[in-house]
């Protein structure tokens, strides 16, 4: 289990308690600006928490050296930038760098998944938006790390790639991995989390499942829409 408690960063995000559970699908909810991605950053510690900690089963996680760390944990990012011109091959291969050698068998598998067999000699720099989301999933995924994060991962991909994606998320969480991913998108997050966490001004002001979290009036005081408008 993923267990965040009191993590803040500057002003940014502040004093966030959650608890992220394997084979679950957890959906961060808010507008621009309300610390999502921030969250993310410094859950995987590529921004050094002002306060609180994260455990892993028991292990503060924080404590762990970034190669160990990533072992447990990957992070997509949102709107991906590559500035060097490896191919997708040489870039799925630089993920499996936590486990030392890429499994040839997942590696074959995960091309399909993703939909990447045609551009795997292909440079990422020359990639769409839609391709390089869809290689940093797949780099993702060869890590093996049980915990899978990503900042809105189909908001740069056309509708059957996100049909695609989502598929897998609901299967990535079967196998047991805990996932976690922001949205803008509350249909998403209706269909596809088990658990939804709303954030606002950079704290964490609803953590449950949809239908009880998502109410009227939080829908009011935190996106500024009636529920009418959303339905």
């Amino acid at each position: 289990m993923l267990k965040v408690e009191n993590l803040s960063f500057n002003e940014m995000i502040q004093n966030i308690c959650l608890m992220f559970t394997p084979g679950t699908i957890t959906g961060i909810l808010g507008p621009n600006g309300s610390g999502k991605t921030t969250f993310l950053k410094t859950l995987k510690k590529i921004w050094t928490p002002t306060s609180g900690q994260v455990t892993w089963n028991g292990e503060s996680l924080h404590a762990l050296s970034r190669e160990k760390m990533s072992e447990v944990m990957s992070l997509v990012p949102q709107n991906p930038q590559v500035t060097f011109g490896f191919t997708v091959r040489e870039f799925l291969e630089m993920g499996s760098y936590p486990a030392v050698s890429m499994n040839p068998q997942l590696y074959q598998q995960t091309l399909t998944l993703l939909d990447l067999e045609m551009l795997e000699d292909r440079p990422i720099t020359e990639l769409s938006g839609g391709e390089r989301q869809r290689a940093y999933i797949a780099r993702s995924l060869i890590t093996e790390a049980p915990v899978m994060m990503l900042d809105e991962p189909i908001a740069n991909l056309d509708i059957c790639h996100q049909q695609s994606i989502l598929k897998l998320l609901k299967e990535f969480a079967q196998s047991g991995k805990t996932v976690i991913l922001t949205t803008h998108d509350l249909d998403v997050a209706e269909s596809l989390c088990d658990k939804v966490a709303i954030f606002s001004k950079g704290g964490c002001v609803g953590y449950g499942e949809f239908s009880e979290t998502v109410t009227p009036d939080l829908l009011w005081e935190v996106f500024g829409v009636l529920q009418s408008q959303f339905k």
